[in-house]
Order: C-alpha cells, then sequence, then structure tokens
C-alpha cells in the first residue's frame, strides 16, 4: 500500500528541514512504500529552494510550485492530483501536526475505515483568535450538515483513494471533505490528535476566514440538498415571488416628476406607456410603470433608478 503525504506550504520556510525529517521517519518505521508531495503556494520566502533541496535529497520527495498563493484548498487539491498512493493524508506545513500520528490513522484505516478525521482536542493556538470561533464553527457545520465531527479545520486526516477520486474543492472547502465522503457512503472514524505549539512563522489567518467558511457551508448545503434537482431551488423561488407580486402588489401609475422625490418603496419598468389620472400620456420617457411591495396606497418609494 502506497502512502501519499500532501503537504501545502506557505511561507514556512523555518519549519520545512524538521517537518519532512519527522514525516519520512515515522514513514520509514512502518516499512511501507511512501511519498511526500509539497505544494508551495506561492511562497516570498526562502521556501522553494529549501523544498527543491528536500526532493534533490530524496526521490521520494516531491514539489509543486504555485506562481502565486492560491489558497491552502487550492493547493490540496492539487496534491490530491499527483498523488499516488493508496492512502492520502494531508497536513500542514507549519510543524503543528505531530506526524508520530500518522501511524495510528493507518491503523484505523486498515480496520475498514474509509476516512479518519483528526481532532486537536487539546489546540494550541490563541483562545480568543483561533479555538472560541473554531469550536462555534464545527457545532454550526455539524448542525448543518449532520456529520458530527469536532474538528473540521484539522488538516490532519486520512482518506482512501476511492473516496477522493474525482472531487472538486474550492474557497476554503478542503474542511468539508469528510462531509462529502460521508454523503457518499464512507465510514468516517475521529482520532485525538497531538497539536504542537507553532515554533516559527506565523499564523496565515484571521477571522475574516470564519466569513469565508460560512460562505462554503452554504454552498456545501446547496450541493446536499439541490445538486442533483437545482430546478427545485430555482423554480420555488421564481414561484414564492410571483405569489408576492400577485396576492400583495397593487399598480400604479408614477409620472416622471415624482422620480425627484427619491423615496424608497417601488421597482420600475422602463416601458409602460400609460395614464395618469385620466390623463392620456404620450411621451414614453415620462411615466413608469411600478409594483408596490405593500398593501399601503401610501407607502414609500424604493429608490428609484432607471
Amino acid at each position: 500500500m502506497l502512502i501519499s503525504i500532501v503537504v501545502p506550504v506557505y511561507n514556512e520556510q523555518e519549519a520545512l528541514v524538521e517537518l519532512s525529517q519527522g514525516v519520512r521517519q515515522e514513514l520509514t518505521r512502518l516499512g511501507q512504500p511512501w511519498e511526500i508531495i509539497f505544494i508551495n503556494d506561492g511562497s516570498t520566502d526562502n521556501s522553494a529552494v529549501i523544498l527543491d533541496q528536500l526532493a534533490d535529497s530524496d526521490r521520494r520527495i516531491r514539489v509543486i510550485h504555485f506562481k502565486r498563493n492560491s489558497g491552502q484548498t487550492a493547493a490540496m487539491m492539487a496534491g490530491f492530483d499527483f498523488a499516488q498512493g493508496d492512502v492520502i493524508i494531508p497536513l500542514d506545513g507549519d510543524g503543528q501536526n505531530d506526524p508520530a500520528d500518522i501511524p495510528r490513522m493507518l491503523n484505523l484505516i486498515d480496520q475498514g475505515f474509509d476516512v479518519v478525521s483528526g481532532w486537536r482536542k487539546d489546540r494550541q493556538d490563541n483562545v480568543i483568535q483561533r479555538n472560541i470561533p473554531s469550536i462555534l464553527a464545527n457545532r454550526l457545520i455539524s448542525a448543518v450538515s449532520g456529520v458530527r465531527l469536532h474538528d473540521f479545520g484539522c488538516s490532519l486526516k486520512a482518506y482512501k483513494r476511492k473516496v477522493v477520486d474525482g472531487v472538486r474543492l474550492y474557497g476554503e472547502m478542503h474542511r468539508f471533505l469528510p462531509i462529502y465522503t460521508s454523503w457518499h457512503g464512507a465510514k468516517i472514524a475521529e482520532l485525538v490528535v497531538n497539536h504542537r505549539p507553532r515554533r516559527t512563522g506565523e499564523s496565515k489567518y484571521g477571522f475574516e476566514r470564519v466569513f469565508k467558511v460560512l460562505l462554503d457551508l452554504l454552498v456545501v448545503k446547496f450541493l446536499d440538498r439541490f445538486a442533483n434537482k437545482p430546478m427545485y431551488l430555482f423554480g420555488g423561488c421564481a414561484l414564492w415571488w410571483l405569489c408576492r407580486i400577485q396576492l400583495g402588489g397593487k399598480r400604479h401609475r408614477l409620472p416622471m416628476h415624482a422620480l425627484s422625490q427619491n423615496l424608497p418603496g417601488y421597482f420600475l419598468h422602463h416601458d409602460a406607456i400609460t395614464a395618469d389620472g385620466g390623463n392620456d400620456i404620450h411621451d414614453r420617457d415620462d411615466v413608469y410603470s411600478a409594483w408596490s411591495l405593500g398593501r399601503d396606497d401610501h407607502a414609500d418609494l424604493l429608490r428609484i433608478a432607471r
């Protein structure tokens, strides 16, 4: 069984040599064939040079260089595409994941699990900036997806190749890969893993990542419910809007001089030729047709743009 280790890297020059040595040590003990794939995600430090030196020193190490920073998900996806192993194990390039957990994950794979997800139960990160938002996000993701895991954001996971072949990920969606595999029948185990304090470099993530994850969660939920029947969503929205117009709307006529009021309450159509107050209006630009969004004849007008 060939084991592929996938490591996205962005400006981690101080951690790379030690990380490579630790991974190689654990894999050599297993006595099974292995490969390490580093993905240089547009690093601006000396990471590219160090990675090339590591590849030159061991033919089982391969390096993919991105010309610019594309994000962890894109880097991980590239590693999955180039990996040749029967089991693929991604881990972070900052040295916080412990390579000693790799054999324990493989043991669960041998027991019949398709995915083993790491759980950083004793997480060595900033409590306010990283840990608390992560706990809340993980609970939300579990509630929305129905897949009960404690730590979707832990990069250290093990996947049988068969459950990730053909998967395409975008945005911050690498953390949702266990959800995708679960929907397709994968058997998932969760394993408490060691999380080490960051000793070099600095974190690349802040609060803005939480917002991105929530947006990607909406995409995941859409794929769950409507991937095979998108018309149920878009058609349902269209029917709801038509019913709203028919049941709650009233037809109104609005002369052009009223536009200067710039009051919020209506959406205008450009092509109406109608009458106002019983007087015929012949100039097409003088009159717009508007649909009220409320039942009150004296409701305010929406902002109007021609």
